[in-house]
């Protein structure tokens, strides 16, 4: 069984992945969020609450946002029975993340994000295409 965790310690480990993503700090927020899959709305509201919290412009947090979730639906989508469960909750959320780095010098990390998850088959192509838009 997984160890538990409060809402403080995802923000924690939310905050810090955002901060400077690296790899092993987006993999410890994917994994919590793996592990306790049924608080799926409480990891939502962080990733909601972190994006409120970015300054306007400040394009390299929202590409940590798009890393950190992009992090959750690829390794959900791995190990989880109810693929849906992250994949269309999250799904507003990214292709808003998505929608503010349009214009940045972050356009090759979204169409790369947007890539690997065609290639995993975690969103059809018509979700796909929806959020290439």
């Amino acid at each position: 069984m997984a160890a538990e965790w409060s809402d403080s310690d995802l923000h924690i480990a939310l905050d810090r992945a955002l901060r400077k993503a690296s790899d092993s700090r987006l993999q410890v927020v994917a994994e919590m969020a793996v592990d306790h899959h049924q608080k799926y709305k409480h990891v939502h509201a962080a990733l909601e609450r972190a994006l409120r919290k970015v300054a306007p412009g400040d394009a390299a947090t929202y590409r940590n946002i798009l890393f950190v979730a992009s992090r959750i639906l690829t390794l959900s989508y791995k190990q989880l029975q109810e693929k849906e469960r992250y994949r269309e909750r999250l799904r507003p959320f990214v292709q808003k993340v998505l929608g503010l780095l349009a214009t940045s010098e972050y356009q090759v990390h979204c169409a790369r994000v947007v890539a690997i998850w065609a290639k995993a088959g975690i969103y059809k192509d018509e979700a796909l295409a929806e959020l290439r838009k």
